[in-house]
């Protein structure tokens, strides 16, 4: 049987509440935080006079056994009309004060260390734990600006190191390379969707990457030249240089940015009945089902960064995916 409102679990200290007009429930790996909005019934809203959950309660959002956020209650806002009273909880994932906070580290920088040693001096303030299996190389020093959040730091330095920072409902920051988990599943125009829009865009290509590689006493040059994909080859990116790599090492970043931004011109949304691609199986980021879909131009193996789950007007469940090129996130 197919996962229906009463099957949205939000657990506090105080208990296990059900009973929602609507919900919705937004994760992604394009993202650090995931976030969930409830509508209570009058159900809930009985509920919460027997339980009440107050601001920054922690709290877990399972659609049935499946945990989707591990965080905190942020708002409770209720509102009423002559025939009716309704009351919106909404919070984010345990990840959201790296988003919020500033960045604090001693003396604002850290010599020689890994993205998963100076990610955990920067999140241990705020209880998340790091799961960074292959941080890569050390940087020689790991510098803090004043006032940069925790996220746009972590974030900053994984990508140098071409690492992902995402979470996936457990409350752990996960740094790493995205690992798509394919599933028997084609999600195909006219048979399982008819809502869906389309991107398909070269701005963010280039006819040429140039790759600099650092010198002695800070000076720089050009260690690599790979060509782009795009037609009009006067369009030339210089890629600085973040420490002082190889001639290896400069060709394997031009090829990466090549690949990466190539991948990021065709993405493509589309909206399902139903939140589980299979009984029991909700849609979840990183899952890597077949698009096949003639009028929005796919008919390829496409990777999920984001998932919407919702309702409609009537209360039925909703899914609504943001599909990407696995190659975006290699």
């Amino acid at each position: 049987m197919a996962f229906v409102l009463s099957d949205v679990i939000l657990q506090t200290t105080g208990g296990s509440m059900v009973g929602w007009k609507s919900i919705e429930v937004n994760q992604s790996i394009e993202q650090m935080s995931n976030s969930f909005s409830f509508l209570c019934s009058e159900a809930g809203i009985a509920a919460l006079a027997a339980h009440p959950v107050q601001l920054d309660t922690a709290c877990r959002v399972l659609i049935g056994d499946t945990p989707v956020l591990n965080g905190y209650v942020e708002n409770k806002n209720p509102s009423i009309t002559p025939d009716q009273h309704d009351i919106n909880i909404a919070g984010r994932d345990i990840t959201c004060d790296l988003i919020d906070s500033s960045a604090i580290m001693p003396n604002q920088e850290m010599h020689n260390v890994t993205i998963r040693e100076a990610a955990e001096v920067l999140c241990h303030p705020h209880n998340v734990k790091v799961d960074c299996p292959e941080p890569g190389d050390p940087f020689e020093i790991y510098a803090v600006n004043d006032g940069e959040s925790v996220f746009d730091s972590i974030e900053q330095h994984a990508r140098q190191r071409k690492l992902l920072c995402y979470t996936y409902g457990d409350g752990i920051l996960h740094i790493k390379k995205a690992k798509p988990i394919v599933i028997d599943f084609t999600i195909e125009e006219g048979v399982n969707f008819t809502d869906g829009s389309a991107v398909h865009t070269n701005n963010d290509q280039y006819g040429e990457y140039r790759v600099k590689s650092q010198r002695h006493k800070g000076e720089t040059d050009i260690k690599a030249v790979t060509k782009g994909t795009h037609k009009r080859l006067n369009r030339v990116l210089i890629v600085r240089p973040e420490k002082q790599d190889n001639t290896a090492e400069s060709e394997d970043r031009g090829d990466w940015e090549k690949r990466t931004r190539r991948a990021k011109g065709k993405r493509a949304s589309v909206t399902m009945p139903g939140w589980e691609y299979a009984k029991g199986k909700v849609w979840r980021p990183l899952m890597l089902p077949m698009l096949i879909s003639p009028r929005l131009e796919f008919n390829e193996p496409m990777l999920v960064s984001s998932v919407k789950l919702h309702v409609d007007d009537r209360g039925g469940t909703l899914s609504t995916l943001e599909l990407v090129k696995p190659e975006m996130y290699a």
